[in-house]
């Protein structure tokens, strides 16, 4: 069995809300690093924070829940529907200036999905 991390929390709460949301879908979801965070918030940046890990086949349901709820903290890619966003790490010193530019402009960070490889915001 495949999980997938649907969400990235800073707080336990909040955790546990969306937890209890989709365990009341009838889907089956788990909390990672929960403890760790909670307990020494110091670990909160190097573990990424607590992850709320779904079953692969459980994607679209969840997909379909997010968008119900209208969070728009959950990053999916709008080109191939992947959870596996990550904030974008250009490779060199141009890519970089330029996307300090743009940020610096629009407010907004790049993501990069690790499915289909897009840049967006």
């Amino acid at each position: 069995m495949k999980l997938l991390t649907a969400k990235v929390f800073d707080n336990a709460i909040e955790a546990h809300l969306w937890k209890t949301k989709l365990e009341s879908e009838g889907l089956i979801c788990f909390l990672f690093d929960e403890n760790v965070v909670s307990m020494q918030l110091a670990y909160a940046n190097a573990l990424g924070g607590i992850k709320l890990k779904i079953r692969e086949q459980d994607v679209e349901r969840v997909k379909q829940i997010f968008l119900e709820a209208g969070d728009e903290a959950v990053r999916i890619c709008p080109y191939c529907l992947s959870f596996e966003v990550q904030p974008y790490q250009p490779t060199s010193r141009w890519q970089h200036l330029l996307l300090v530019v743009k940020e610096a402009f629009t407010e907004k960070q790049h993501q990069q999905c690790q499915e289909c490889k897009k840049i967006f915001f």
